[in-house]
């Protein structure tokens, strides 16, 4: 494993740029609307996870706890976009149903159902957009992340790190995937899918930021796996969502429940 340049100043500025895009990105979350906040959030919580990439190449170099501590703090932050980042995911998860299912989705009788369905989720996504302002949880978020940016520079700023310490982060993380498809293989459930998701973006980040020798093919074999099971996720979180409803009383998305299942097993194939 070959560095084209120096790994410690490569990570320093992918750091320093990741946190002025996160602070610009939750800036532009307090004035933002429409398709315009759900692409803030998006890239909020990509550059959060990107962030907690990096630290996990300082791993070897800084006490695990407070590693563990910033870490949380990153995730936590991430968690707090979930619910608005599912419900724009189930919406466009709609979208990718009636495209792969394009000629059963002719019927009119579908497409009224499927309409009625994401009107509902955009109801629901526009309140959670409403409660997140209303909480100024943008701002809280920022103040935060500014005071951790400021944690993790104290961290890590006077840190050199060697390149068979980074060789180890990177066999780490490709070992982490292994675990994770053995545990996917053997369960196939949902959790075990989303932790092979999150280890699969994990190594694809650390590799985005070190600058390696020869790992453009792996990078890009990553990316490509990320984004199927990310689509998986995201119909999943779409079955889930009918589920409720239909258990709540709409039967008329029943139908549905048997396109969700489809699709989830042919991504799941691929």
């Amino acid at each position: 494993m070959k560095f084209i340049r120096d790994p410690t100043k490569a990570l320093l500025k992918a750091r320093l740029d990741l946190e002025e895009s996160l602070e610009q990105n939750l800036l532009g979350l307090t004035s933002a609307s429409g398709g315009s906040f759900d692409e803030f959030v998006h890239e909020t919580r990509r550059c959060l996870q990107r962030c907690r990439a990096i630290l996990r190449c300082y791993h070897g170099a800084i006490k695990q706890k407070e590693i563990s501590r910033l870490e949380r703090v990153f995730a936590s932050a991430a968690r707090s976009l979930a619910p608005i980042r599912d419900l724009g995911a189930m919406i466009g998860g709609l979208d990718f149903i009636k495209a792969f299912f394009r000629e059963e989705f002719e019927s009119a009788e579908l497409r009224d159902i499927l309409e009625r369905l994401r009107q509902k989720l955009l109801a629901q996504y526009h309140a959670e957009v409403e409660r997140f302002a209303a909480q100024h949880a943008a701002a809280r978020l920022l103040r935060n992340l500014v005071s951790t940016f400021k944690n993790v520079d104290t961290a890590v700023d006077s840190i050199e790190l060697s390149e068979d310490e980074l060789e180890r982060v990177v066999e780490n993380a490709r070992d982490a995937i292994k675990r994770s498809e053995k545990l996917a293989h053997k369960e196939q459930t949902p959790s075990a899918l989303h932790e092979l998701r999150k280890k699969v973006k994990r190594l694809r980040y650390i590799l985005e930021y070190l600058p390696l020798k020869g790992v453009s093919k792996e990078r890009k074999k990553l990316k490509q796996r990320s984004e199927v099971l990310g689509q998986w996720r995201d119909v999943y979180l779409l079955g889930t969502a009918i589920e409720r409803l239909v258990n709540d009383g709409e039967s008329d998305f029943q139908i549905l429940q048997r396109y969700v299942m489809r699709l989830l097993s042919e991504l799941q194939r691929s």
